[in-house]
């Protein structure tokens, strides 16, 4: 996996360490050149600081991002020069932001990285399901669409309510009145857009991905990965499927018209 990085020096060293050999990283030192690397043909993970962004920066990525979908990474500082581009960014983009000096720093950076989506496979998701997803509530719409572009949301069905601002018995209505499956379903497949990358395209070992992702074992990664794509996840990256194949795949496993109708597949 190819990481493109527009931070400061001390900034991409840390990059670097935390990619280490799972990866390669390119530091460009302008906009221009992360549109360019962000436009061709190959694909990579983004890595900004905002506050060497600026507005006209965050402008014309957004932009790019409508065009050529890519997973971006945004490190910020905690100052006020990065509070706009960040802003324009969280608003237009998947992008994940991990904050300089937080806590969970060494953890979210190492998270955000290495688990990077598949930007085009969320867009394209999403786009493929909206006829249902505008069916749902107003926030449940949004919060549901956040997590099956991003793969990070909630993690159970109470948690998905909640956030929704819906009781769980509206909830599961509406998501049964949409053609959609359950929660849990649909939150199990989030999560496997959140992975996919991982497993399809980077060196990471199957333990580390399932284990960083919270799967409660590479066992129960197997089973998602069979449950969605009808194979494990070694499977998956020996044979790749294209992005159209792996969206037809979880869309028909999400849709009550031919998905998979009990709870139990995604345990």
């Amino acid at each position: 996996m190819n990481y493109v990085a527009l931070v400061s020096a001390t900034t991409l060293q840390r990059v670097q360490v935390t990619v280490g050999p799972h990866g390669s990283v390119t530091g460009v030192s302008t906009v221009d050149a992360l549109l360019r690397a962000m436009r061709s043909p190959h694909d990579c993970c983004i890595v900004v600081d905002p506050t060497m962004l600026g507005h006209a920066g965050a402008d014309a990525l957004v932009a790019a991002f409508r065009d050529v979908p890519r997973s971006i990474v945004v490190y910020a500082p905690i100052a006020r020069e990065a509070l706009e581009p960040s802003v324009a960014l969280a608003q237009q983009t998947a992008a994940q932001f991990v904050f300089q000096g937080a806590p969970n720093e060494r953890s979210a950076l190492g998270h955000a990285l290495l688990l990077a989506p598949d930007a085009a496979l969320g867009v394209a998701l999403t786009t493929a399901l909206e006829p249902m997803l505008l069916q749902l509530p107003h926030q449940l719409r949004l919060t549901l669409a956040s997590m099956l572009r991003t793969g990070t949301g909630p993690a159970t069905g109470e948690a998905l309510a909640a956030h929704a601002g819906i009781a769980r018995r509206s909830m599961d209505r509406a998501l049964a009145a949409a053609r959609l499956e359950s929660s849990k379903f649909l939150i199990a497949a989030a999560r496997l857009v959140r992975v996919y990358r991982a497993i399809v395209a980077s060196r990471l070992p199957f333990r580390q991905i399932a284990a960083m992702a919270g799967y409660a074992s590479q066992r129960t990664l197997d089973h998602h990965c069979t449950t969605f794509f009808g194979h494990s996840s070694a499977w998956l990256r020996r044979h790749p499927p294209s992005v159209a194949d792996a969206v037809r795949n979880l869309t028909e496993r999400v849709t009550l018209d031919e998905g998979v109708h009990s709870e139990s597949a995604v345990s």
